[in-house]
């Protein structure tokens, strides 16, 4: 009796899985574009022309070589001797500086040197005398 229950049960889920399954998957089948809408359609004659091969692109260029110029003393640039992406020769002026910095601190470093000698002097007499150390001398 049991085998029976379990016979039926099994074969009655089976037809109606068939049964879900066939109704399912048939029906109307509908022609033409969805929503019953014509499509229209445009046609034309295929005619020959020539295609002009050209490629318009953004861009940017970089130069393969270049110099990086460093001062080797601060100042004002008073004028440029060189035409910027033309070549320039060795020992060509590239830079003028501005002179009047440059005398001033020309001046400067010449007082210094002649104040040093004066030192310098002073103490050699001194250090003769014996009225300065050796530490101050030096």
């Amino acid at each position: 009796m049991r085998y029976r229950s379990v016979y039926l049960f099994f074969l009655g889920t089976v037809l109606f899985l068939s049964f879900s399954i066939l109704t399912g998957c048939g029906g109307q089948k509908k022609k033409g574009p969805p929503g019953g809408f014509a499509v229209s359609v445009v046609a034309e004659t295929v005619q020959e022309e020539r295609i002009e091969e050209k490629i318009s692109l953004v861009g940017s260029l970089a130069a393969d070589e270049f110099v990086e110029i460093k001062n080797e003393i601060a100042g004002i640039i008073d004028g440029i001797g060189f035409d910027e992406g033309q070549p320039v020769e060795k020992g060509q002026m590239l830079f003028m500086i501005d002179a009047d910095k440059l005398k001033a601190s020309l001046a400067q470093a010449e007082a210094n040197l002649g104040l040093a000698h004066t030192t310098f002097d002073r103490l050699s007499s001194l250090i003769k005398a014996g009225a300065v150390s050796q530490q101050e001398y030096d």
